[in-house]
């Protein structure tokens, strides 16, 4: 589900949510790191909630953050999908 809207709780503006998804659930497991320790990384440091979604991860959050968080989750994707570890510097 992808979308834009304002909510009354939200006066900076449009929120949006996109999916990425992990067709390998060993890259998935990857990413994410232990613990979701990459993926808690990647929320607090861009102000997005991210949450499991059946095939794979959702990003709700500001219009950019949204956008930035999805590109860095697919970029690290392509990485651990090319034999690359990832490490929690380096998200």
């Amino acid at each position: 589900m992808s979308g834009y809207g304002r909510r009354a709780s939200d006066p900076k503006g449009a929120t949006k949510e996109m999916e990425v998804a992990f067709p390998q659930s060993s890259v998935f497991q990857a990413l994410v790191g232990d613990a979701d320790e990459n993926l808690r990384t990647i929320e607090r440091e861009l102000g997005l909630k991210i949450g499991r979604s059946p095939n794979g991860l959702t990003l709700v959050g500001q219009d950019t953050d949204v956008e930035l968080g999805h590109d860095l989750l697919v970029q690290l994707r392509g990485l651990v999908e090319q034999g690359e570890a990832i490490f929690k510097g380096d998200v």
